[in-house]
């Protein structure tokens, strides 16, 4: 089983987000807190994600599988995820992929 963050959409202006803890939300996915792999440890996160002020913030927060590639970055295992992390695919010139690997998923 794989780690897992917590992600939202950020509810000012949509862009996904990752909880960092301590009530922050984050845009980029290594900023994430990890939690190691495990249906209690998830759900746990998860609940500190919801609690506090993160209906001011973001919404719909949901846990999300991730594994460390070579360079040690967080990348997401569901395809939908990796899209949502980066931003959209049919223009590569728009969205996260701008930005290149440095901090993001690839």
């Amino acid at each position: 089983m794989a780690e897992q963050i917590v992600t939202a959409n950020r509810l000012n202006d949509g862009i996904v987000v990752y909880f960092a803890g301590d009530a922050r939300w984050v845009a980029d996915i290594n900023e994430a807190r990890l939690c190691p792999a495990g249906k209690d440890a998830g759900e746990a996160l998860l609940a500190e994600a919801k609690t506090g002020s993160y209906q001011a913030t973001a919404v719909d927060p949901y846990l999300m599988d991730v594994v460390r590639d070579a360079e040690g970055r967080l990348e997401p295992t569901k395809y939908r995820e990796k899209i949502r992390t980066l931003g959209p695919s049919v223009r590569l010139d728009l969205g996260k992929q701008v930005w290149g690997p440095k901090g993001h998923a690839a």
